[in-house]
């Protein structure tokens, strides 16, 4: 009983060991890659034949020894492939990678490189790369990978151009420039501006010429600096001043014209007369208010308050619509009352117009208007001068405060 025992422990603990082994043989396995895809004509239609993947020796990214070895696949229906593949993309040694040979039945032969990632599943374009354009640095390099990396960097011979802007973390050092394009130097600037402020530059700050400063051209603005030969031709045509005169000799010449005036705008021409049209040449030298006063009687309607409109078939000098403080005396019918003139085409030219004002009272047919000041107003207007040259507002003759003030400094009404 005891040795059957002990044949039975044996056999329990053997078990255990094999058990054991498989699941670490199990789990030192080889992670494979699926690769899938379909495999086609130039043409279009899906390719039939064989696919022939051999490999090197190689130990993967996580560390597990591959055996050199390859494998043949036949395509499916419709060009279908799939393999298993251990991935070689950061395995050791660098750049080992799966060459794959078509051979496909319409006699086509091509061979290309595959470098398989971890990730499951992946097509053939994702696979397939080709020699040399790997980043790790102990992989073999095509002339193309080269060439292409050369292209975009600065060489030590040769012309070429640089664009965009180069920061760099230490200076550069040139050779003495030669010409006009060419970099300069520290000590090359700092030779050539030495003697700044004391030798052929004037500091910014204040500094001292020798000899003559010559100006491009003339001035042609106010805080330029003027040239000698501008000086001389604008004090060409001055007169000079001895003692306080003028010398007899640079005086102009000329005859006197009594018609001639010199106006606002330093030019002379025809003396300038009154905007008044009360007073024209020819007159008396004395006028009186009362000779401007003037009377009508209108057909307008004013039987009811409101802004109304008259017409007049001659406008008496004086009588305007574009007065400020301009007023009309209506009466006859009605409550009298005193207007202020409120527009009107009337100028005070004799010609045709009208005025326009607001009555407060009605007033029937039959009224009269009347100049409110007795024409006082319309002197006062007719005998205002307006200068033309230049044209400015006009003078004397004030229609409201001033009229007063004439009234009480003449007792007999002229307007002097």
């Amino acid at each position: 009983m005891s040795h059957a025992g002990r044949r039975t422990r044996r056999l329990f603990y053997l078990a255990l060991v094999f058990a054991a082994a498989a699941q670490s043989a199990r789990a030192q396995s080889v992670a494979l890659t699926t690769v899938s895809d379909t495999v086609y004509h130039a043409d279009g239609n899906p390719a039939a034949g064989t696919v022939l993947v051999s490999w090197p020796g190689f130990t993967t990214g996580d560390g597990h020894a591959v055996a050199a070895g390859n494998k043949s696949v036949i395509l499916g229906s419709g060009g279908s492939f799939t393999v298993q593949l251990a991935p070689n993309a950061g395995a050791t040694p660098p750049g080992v990678v799966y060459t794959v040979v078509y051979q496909l039945s319409d006699a086509t032969v091509k061979t290309e490189n595959w470098s398989v990632g971890t990730s499951s599943p992946e097509s053939i374009a994702q696979v397939r790369t080709v020699l040399g354009t790997s980043t790790a640095s102990g992989q073999l390099a095509t002339q193309q990978f080269v060439t292409s990396a050369l292209a975009n960097v600065v060489h030590l011979s040769g012309t070429e151009t640089i664009t965009g802007s180069k920061q760099f973390t230490v200076a550069p050092t040139v050779p003495t420039p030669t010409q006009s394009g060419q970099a300069v130097t520290k000590a090359y600037v700092d030779a050539f501006v030495a003697n700044v402020g004391n030798g052929n530059f004037v500091s910014k700050t204040g500094d001292i010429m020798s000899g003559p400063l010559t100006l491009p051209a003339d001035p042609t603005a106010p805080n330029q600096a003027s040239t000698k030969h501008y000086m001389d031709v604008s004090s060409a045509s001055k007169a000079d001043l001895t003692g306080g005169v003028v010398p007899v000799t640079e005086l102009g010449s000329g005859t006197a014209n009594n018609a001639a005036c010199l106006h606002g705008d330093s030019t002379w021409a025809t003396c300038g007369t009154g905007s008044g049209s009360g007073l024209t040449p020819g007159m008396q030298a004395v006028k009186y208010a009362t000779d401007f006063g003037w009377t009508i009687t209108n057909s307008a309607d004013l039987s009811t308050p409101g802004a109304k409109t008259i017409s007049l078939a001659s406008c008496a000098p004086g009588v305007t619509g574009s007065e400020q403080k301009y007023y009309v005396y209506i009466s006859g019918t009605g409550t009298p009352e005193a207007l202020l003139v409120t527009g009107g085409t009337c100028a005070g030219n004799n010609a045709p117009g009208t005025l326009q004002f607001t009555t407060a009272n009605a007033h029937a047919s039959g009224y009269i208007v009347t100049s409110a000041s007795g024409g006082l107003q319309e002197a006062l207007i007719a005998a205002r001068f307006t200068p033309t040259n230049p044209t400015t507002t006009a003078q004397s003759g004030s229609p409201h405060c001033g009229a007063v003030h004439a009234h009480k400094s003449h007792d007999d009404g002229a307007i002097r």
